[in-house]
Formats: structure tokens, sequence, C-alpha cells
């Protein structure tokens, strides 16, 4: 079931960032459990997000800010914040788009890791183009 979060979310959301982040950034980024606390109950309350939800357990979470486009004020984008899933995400990501399309939102943009080249494809694949990807780089 695919479903808006609720604050209620909030220690399911959190444990599953907890272990993607993890199995992720080990060795580039450490978790802070306060900062990530503080973070999550943010993107409860302030982002549009949806949350993929199987035998009660929270799989997938997508969030997200809703602002104007840049240059056509008319027009509403989503920039998605946070992704987390467990699963494919496949069902997370076309309910999305769903729910946006339903929500009158004109675009969307997805943030990729640099050098993620499956993910590309897919993007491509289902329409998106390709603006900019991220690098970073630790220098402290």
């Amino acid at each position: 079931m695919i479903r808006k979060q609720k604050e209620t979310d909030f220690e399911q959301i959190l444990d599953l960032g907890r272990r993607l982040f993890n199995s992720k950034f080990s060795g580039l980024f450490s978790w802070n459990e306060q900062d990530a606390r503080e973070t999550v109950k943010h993107y409860i309350k302030t982002l549009y997000g949806l949350v993929e939800e199987e035998n009660g357990k929270i799989t997938g979470f997508v969030g997200g800010q809703i602002y104007n486009e840049f240059f056509d004020y008319s027009k509403k984008v989503f920039h998605e914040v946070v992704w987390y899933s467990t699963t494919s995400g496949l069902r997370l990501f076309y309910a999305l788009i769903d729910r946006l399309k339903k929500d009158k939102i004109d675009k969307i943009m997805f943030p990729s890791p640099a050098g993620d080249k499956r993910l590309g494809e897919f993007y491509k694949k289902t329409g998106f183009k390709e603006v900019e990807t991220q690098w970073i780089k630790e220098i402290l």
C-alpha cells in the first residue's frame, strides 16, 4: 500500500533511513542520531511525501519540495529531497508520479548519484532528461 506520510511514521522512517544510510554511505559519512531525528521530523512536517507499506512496516519513503518553476511561476515543480526504499521502488516511483499529476504538479526532478548509469538509463526510459549530476568530496 502506498499512502501519504503521517507524523506517526516517524520511527519507522528514521529506522529505514538509518539502515539504508549505513549500507550506502559507510566510510564516507557517519550517522548522527540526533541530527537524523531532527531531519526526519522536518521531512515529515514539511515535505510532500509518500510511504510504501507492507504488512504494517514501511519499506519506502519519498519526500520532496514543491515550488514554482524558475522562469514560469505558474508551473509547479516537485524536487526530490529524500528517497529511502528497501524494495525496487518502482511502485513508489509510479505512485508518486500519479499523485503529482492528480495534484496538478507540472514537473518532477530527481537528483541522480554521479556514475549511477542504471538509474540514469531508467530515468531516460521513463521520459526524463538529464540536466545535472551531483559530486561530493570531503575537504576537511
